[in-house]
């Protein structure tokens, strides 16, 4: 977009093996060409680290949690061996959230995810009809 205030500004995004940036510029005559420099230097520079897998995710004192979302920090290689991760248990059993996971690098939060309980464990439910009648079948 143009304007007399902010001159020519330019706000695009591009994602690349689990990368989402943004860059914005502002009054900035070459910014097309200055996004695809921008895009190609931070590609290079950031590695996008899996943290949490929502497939693969555990929680030793609780079987049935899961997490929604899967999560990748953006770091440089150097940041990747201080990434750190923290559980937070929640104490009310009544709640359907189990608690909150946080990412860390050197103490300093990245993301926070919500931990939840499974209330609707499959085992605890009743056999409908057709599971019934499966079962009374099976047993001949």
């Amino acid at each position: 977009g143009y304007t007399k205030k902010a001159r020519r500004t330019l706000v695009t995004t591009a994602e690349k093996d689990n990368k989402r940036i943004v860059v914005v510029t502002l009054n900035d005559g070459n910014d097309f060409s200055d996004h695809i420099t921008l895009y190609q230097d931070l590609f290079k520079k950031y590695l996008a680290v899996e943290v949490i897998n929502k497939d693969y995710f555990h929680l030793s004192n609780c079987d049935m949690c899961y997490v929604k979302n899967n999560y990748y920090a953006l770091v440089t290689p150097s940041e990747k061996n201080k990434l750190s991760i923290e559980t937070i248990v929640e104490k009310n059993s009544n709640s359907e959230y189990a608690g909150k996971i946080r990412v860390l690098i050197d103490k300093e939060l990245l993301h926070e995810e919500i931990i939840y309980k499974n209330i609707n464990n499959k085992d605890d439910r009743q056999p409908g009809l057709w599971q019934k009648l499966w079962n009374w079948i099976r047993s001949w």
